[in-house]
């Protein structure tokens, strides 16, 4: 049977697809550096007075026991070092690290709010990001858990919608429901939608804002029943269902080559290895089909004192992100993608915001791979 090949936008007509509420982007990339800069200084704050870097050089190692530091946030306290690093407050490596020349930045808790207000975040973010730099000594050692700050209340849903709501995001969702239109108007009635890891639900109201009631076979899934019950509630008329993105998706009912589109905002980092997930998302896409997902492209230092708890494996399991060509790291920049795209049998599509948009100001980025014949 042939599939027609439906080709996506200029990457011009993409990124107008998410301008639409006008929003002045000018603000957006001090705001950022505002938070980097707040999140530097706690990050500064804590190693040096736990660990003082002026006589000594020490070791990655030392300072994790100065720390007190829980093992399996070990690979997370290397990554506060380099970004320490970056900023010229510390210099070395692993074997030992020193005092840098690099002044401390002049910002604190009082600039979270206005900071996360001009990135369109709700005041729920700012609050836990407050709460959290103050327990950055308590979470680096296991003595209290991100989870407990960010879901404090039991609203697991409202709050990871907080993280996910701000101008980036909103962008990047406009950004994909016009393209998932854009395929529609071209392919016709019948599409078959299948979103992974859908969460709270964001893209997916985007996506079928967009489409319209009955205008796709809509099927959401995650990895949590907790998620797919709500958006069952919230989304009458689409299908919903339990899918882990580590295992293939014809036994957990994806037949092959039976999707048109493939939605993942936010998620494909979470795999265990990439290129096998990417992989079994071709095996479920027709000739010609697409996958659009969202990811970071680096791990910015407000996610790094803050979300970045949850990227720590669990107490005894092995290390994260060494299955793929992560190397340890939880994310994949762009270059990377593209690669794990055509690895996986898929043509590497749009990449947006372009990088000299301020929507890239937080590293979050929309791609689109197109499956190649089978």
């Amino acid at each position: 049977m042939t599939h027609p090949i439906i080709p996506p936008p200029s990457p011009t007509a993409a990124h107008a697809m998410g301008m639409a509420d006008g929003t002045d982007l000018s603000p957006l990339p001090a705001a950022m550096d505002r938070l980097s800069d707040i999140s530097i200084r706690a990050l500064a704050n804590l190693v040096l007075d736990a660990a003082p870097l002026d006589q000594t050089p020490q070791s990655t190692t030392a300072i994790a026991a100065a720390l007190g530091a829980a093992p399996r946030h070990g690979a997370l306290l290397g990554r506060w070092l380099a970004a320490l690093a970056t900023r010229g407050v510390v210099q070395g490596g692993p074997a030992g690290w020193w005092r840098g020349d690099g002044p401390l930045p002049d910002a604190g808790m009082d600039d979270l709010a206005p900071a996360y207000a001009a990135l369109g975040f709700p005041p729920r973010m700012a609050a836990s990001h407050r709460l959290a730099l103050g327990a950055l000594p308590w979470l680096i050692r296991d003595q209290a858990s991100i989870q407990q700050i960010l879901f404090a209340d039991g609203r697991v849903l409202e709050a990871l919608a907080a993280y996910q709501d701000n101008h980036f995001t909103r962008y990047l969702n406009r950004v994909c429901a016009g393209l998932a239109a854009w395929r529609h108007d071209r392919q016709g009635p019948g599409m078959a939608v299948l979103e992974l890891g859908g969460g709270a639900g964001l893209t997916t109201d985007a996506v079928l804002s967009r489409l319209g009631p009955g205008r796709a076979d809509y099927r959401f899934t995650d990895l949590s029943r907790m998620f797919t019950l709500a958006a069952g509630q919230r989304f009458p008329g689409i299908e919903t269902g339990v899918l882990d993105i580590n295992a293939p998706f014809a036994a957990q009912g994806g037949a092959d080559g039976s999707v048109d589109l493939v939605l993942a905002g936010n998620v494909l980092h979470n795999a265990a290895d990439i290129t096998a997930s990417l992989r079994h998302i071709r095996q479920v896409l027709r000739p010609g089909g697409w996958l659009i997902f969202t990811e970071s492209v680096w791990e910015n230092e407000a996610l790094l004192t803050c979300m970045g708890f949850l990227l720590s494996p669990a107490a005894g399991a092995p290390p994260l992100y060494r299955a793929d060509r992560r190397a340890g790291l939880p994310f994949l920049d762009a270059d990377g993608w593209r690669a794990e795209l055509g690895a996986a049998g898929l043509s590497p599509g749009l990449c947006l915001p372009e990088a000299v948009s301020p929507m890239a100001a937080a590293g979050q980025c929309l791609f689109l791979g197109i499956a190649g014949d089978a």
